[in-house]
């Protein structure tokens, strides 16, 4: 899921809403604030469904929401760097301001910064580390900033209030402390032509020759060893087959002229072990090494974008992904958070055996990565065959069972990337995520089995009994998905896939209202009741069973778990907030200051185009174009815009926008 808004930067002279009307033709565009940061604040969350119910006052459900907001801003931070490290109950900082529980954290952070009335640039927090104090990233003026970022959206979030009512969304918050990024001239991009150029046969010959890779024993369309996997780049044996091999590396991008380290060929065997067969850094450097010779040969350093004047389109200033500034995910209903892990500890610190349980409820279950693992980038792990995250200890996974046993239901949040669609386990599904001991005793697990999701859930069964989505639906795809598992006594499970339900216990139908929906009740076997048969003995694990058997292979960029039912709806506003870093990139077009739009006004002196994308793993078009210059009628939609921008971003490509100049 990608969302991307546009809007002239609050660092404009003015406001140029006609000039960008007309620049994106196919998109209804607003011109205001980018919403950034939303912070979960209403909704059902505000009702105790526990019984009986609590009775609260009206005070006591907003002090709660006031900390919903702190929780989500600055404490997300500050739990997210070294601050949790001294600033807890107990700990050698001065403040538990990063404190395990929230509401303890609320109340100190609140001494150090007044939430109403206080100013985010000038604050103990800022003036701390703008001084040195334990500064992370990019150094202390970077840190100084994103603290400021988090205060002004904590402030902003409490200042636009929110509300009670149980049918409203979370409030989204804007975030408008901007900066100028440094102007960088586009270069030409080097591009793939339609007939496979004779630079591509070095690397056509290591990916279809056997003795230096496994690559055709899964990508070609007529191997009899394994599943055919798509992409197909190793076809070979028939006439055609080459350019067949050459239009797959096109259509799936698998090629980066312009960064031949970061193609998608390199990368996958070293660092990413992906079934190589020998030495994965020596094929993968074979393979970098035939994609630079090509780069080489066709590349022009001395190229610039589009020299020609008279030419009706012209390009903004250039940005790669990592010029713009991060901002976290969307609004989020986490009112039943019990457990959550955002992966984000290898941001900073690649070499770190630890991802941490942020959800600000207490034990927290802090995860040990064993194995084969590593840390990705725009956060998340990615497993490979012998990699696992384990709960440190029983005594932390047990607030699992205690508080959803209690309850009687609960739900598995989960954004993945799954390495492949042919991967099933010993006892029906690989574990992507498992609160269990072994292999037959299990309290819950989310799995994969080749092109199904898997829901196991112990009601009488030590094992759980398995609910997976229809055979017939290649539900499964290696690409970035939201996945949800829910369970209740009297509803059983549901799972559900980008939003919407693919498998239910019991059927879902609705005819009207918000989401339309048909989830037939399924034929399989079907086991509800109470979860008195759970077991508080077990650990959490994600990519495995504690003993390593039923290896899942991918990444794991998300993972939550909630002590109630997530309803549709709440599962759609997490599907729609996204996942993983996010970035403002700002797009210089003050060069065209001459144009003037058709009301009159000028572009000023500090103009930007603003897009917020996200860096993930997403699927190219169906026609397999690769554009470097983002042109509005290219695209059908917001979400293709962004989706590009961040894909070629994230391999190192040079992003720019295409101007029209007769747009008044």
């Amino acid at each position: 899921m990608t969302r991307l808004t546009t809007s002239t930067s609050p660092l404009t002279d003015n406001v140029y809403g006609a000039f960008m009307k007309k620049l994106f033709k196919p998109v209804t565009l607003s011109v205001g604030a980018l919403m950034i940061l939303g912070l979960t604040a209403c909704g059902q969350g505000v009702e105790n469904r526990d019984a009986p119910p609590e009775v609260r006052s009206r005070a006591a459900v907003a002090e709660d929401v006031e900390v919903t907001y702190f929780s989500n801003t600055a404490y997300a931070l500050f739990r997210s760097q070294q601050c949790r490290d001294c600033h807890v109950t107990g700990g050698g900082g001065n403040g538990a301001f990063a404190d395990d529980n929230v509401n303890t954290a609320f109340s100190e952070a609140k001494v150090k910064f007044d939430p109403v009335s206080g100013d985010p640039a000038s604050n103990q927090f800022v003036t701390k580390v703008g001084n040195g104090h334990y500064c992370w990233g990019a150094g202390c003026d970077a840190s100084k900033s994103e603290i400021t970022t988090a205060l002004t959206a904590w402030k902003d979030a409490l200042s636009s209030g929110g509300t009670l009512a149980d049918t409203t969304d979370p409030t989204p918050v804007s975030i408008v402390a901007l900066v100028d990024p440094a102007p960088q001239e586009p270069n030409a991009p080097v591009t793939l032509p339609e007939t496979a150029p004779s630079q591509f046969d070095a690397v056509y010959t290591i990916v279809t020759d056997e003795n230096q890779g496994y690559c055709s024993r899964c990508h070609s369309s007529t191997t009899t060893e394994n599943a055919p996997q798509r992409p197909f780049f190793a076809e070979s044996g028939y006439d055609g087959a080459k350019q067949n091999a050459y239009n797959a590396v096109v259509s799936a991008g698998l090629i980066n002229l312009n960064n031949p380290a970061g193609s998608k060929l390199v990368v996958r065997p070293y660092p990413g072990l992906h079934n190589c067969g020998g030495d994965c850094q020596v094929l993968s450097d074979s393979i970098r090494a035939a994609i630079t010779d090509w780069a080489v040969a066709v590349t022009d350093p001395n190229a610039k974008f589009n020299d020609d004047p008279n030419d009706a389109v012209l390009p903004s200033k250039a940005l790669t992904l990592r010029d713009g500034q991060v901002t976290s995910g969307g609004a989020r209903y986490d009112d039943f958070l019990i457990a959550k892990f955002e992966f984000k500890e290898g941001s900073n610190d690649s070499s770190s055996t630890v991802a941490h349980d942020t959800s600000g409820v207490e034990p927290t279950i802090d995860l040990r990565l064993f194995g084969n693992y590593r840390w990705v980038g725009g956060y998340g792990v990615a497993f490979g065959m012998g990699g696992q995250a384990r709960s440190i200890s029983v005594a932390q996974s047990q607030k699992l069972h205690d508080l959803i046993v209690a309850r009687g239901e609960y739900s598995v949040e989960a954004w993945v990337i799954p390495d492949n669609t042919s991967q099933t386990g010993d006892d029906t599904s690989a574990v992507i995520a498992s609160y269990s001991s072994g292999t037959s005793n299990r309290n819950f697990t989310l799995g994969q089995d080749e092109y199904k999701y898997v829901a196991h859930n112990r009601v009488t069964e030590t094992s759980g009994s398995a609910l997976d989505t229809p055979n017939g639906d290649t539900v499964v795809q290696t690409s970035l998905q939201h996945v949800v598992m829910t369970y209740s006594e009297t509803a059983g499970r549901k799972i559900y896939v980008n939003g919407v339900p693919k498998v239910c216990e019991t059927a879902i139908t609705t005819s009207s209202g918000e989401f339309p929906t048909t989830c037939e009740a399924t034929s399989q076997a079907s086991i509800t009741g109470p979860l008195s048969q759970w077991d508080p003995g077990y650990l959490l694990t994600v990519g495995s069973d504690t003993n390593g058997s039923n290896q899942w292979m991918g990444i794991v960029k998300f993972l939550a778990i909630h002590r109630a039912a997530l309803t549709e709806r709440e599962i759609k506003i997490n599907y729609d907030a996204g996942v993983g870093q996010k970035f403002n990139l700002l797009f210089n077009i003050s060069d065209f200051r001459d144009q003037a739009s058709s009301n009159g006004q000028q572009i000023g002196s500090r103009s930007y185009i603003w897009f917020e994308v996200a860096d993930e793993f997403i699927h190219e078009s169906a026609d397999g174009r690769r554009f470097v210059v983002v042109h509005g009628d290219q695209f059908d939609g917001v979400e293709a815009k962004a989706a590009w921008l961040a894909k070629l971003g994230s391999l190192g490509y040079e992003l720019l926008l295409a101007v029209d100049r007769s747009i008044n």
